[in-house]
């Protein structure tokens, strides 16, 4: 068990990676559990549209979705379903979810579903919150690219929330 010393710098720790967010807490007989929404929220908007290509493999409609989710999606997918897999496997409802989700990648509430598996299970296993945050970290900032072209133009590669823009063009 954690000490209270050592139980508040994991707090403040994990509050410097994501300081826009409440920190999900779950309070057990044994534990003090925290798990980022932020973290749980990415790791299925990654994952989601690589799971057909990755949980249904061989049918046909997964081919096609698997076409359609692109090089870098995929791959993103690919590498968070690979650390998640076997954590899926001995949890049948994680693999269940994943499995609607990769029925309809699309579906918000499949997703939710999968969101509240992966939330459980980091909860269960508090020590896999800093193995999932680095490889998504790693593969949000693989996929962040952004192409802008002509004049005035302005790309963002990243959170420009309350920034004001401003372009020097003259026409």
């Amino acid at each position: 068990m954690e000490t209270p010393r050592f139980f508040a710098w994991r707090f403040f720790e994990m509050k410097k990676d994501y300081p826009e967010s409440l920190l999900l807490c779950s309070i057990g007989p044994e534990e003090i559990r925290m798990v980022p929404p932020e973290l749980i929220t990415e790791t299925v908007r990654l994952l989601a549209p690589a799971l057909p290509g990755l949980v249904l493999a061989g049918t046909e409609a997964a081919k096609e979705i698997g076409k359609q989710a692109g090089g870098a999606a995929m791959e993103a997918g690919r590498k968070i379903w690979h650390w998640l897999r076997p954590h899926a496997e001995a949890q049948p409802a994680l693999l269940e979810a994943a499995k609607e989700v990769a029925g309809q990648p699309g579906d918000a509430d499949a997703q939710g579903a999968l969101r509240l598996q992966v939330r459980k299970l980091l909860e269960a296993q508090p020590h896999l919150i800093p193995e999932l945050d680095g490889l998504v970290k790693q593969v949000a900032v693989q996929q962040n690219t952004v192409t802008v072209s002509g004049a005035g133009a302005v790309g963002i590669g990243g959170n420009a929330s309350g920034v004001t823009i401003t372009t020097n063009v003259e026409s």
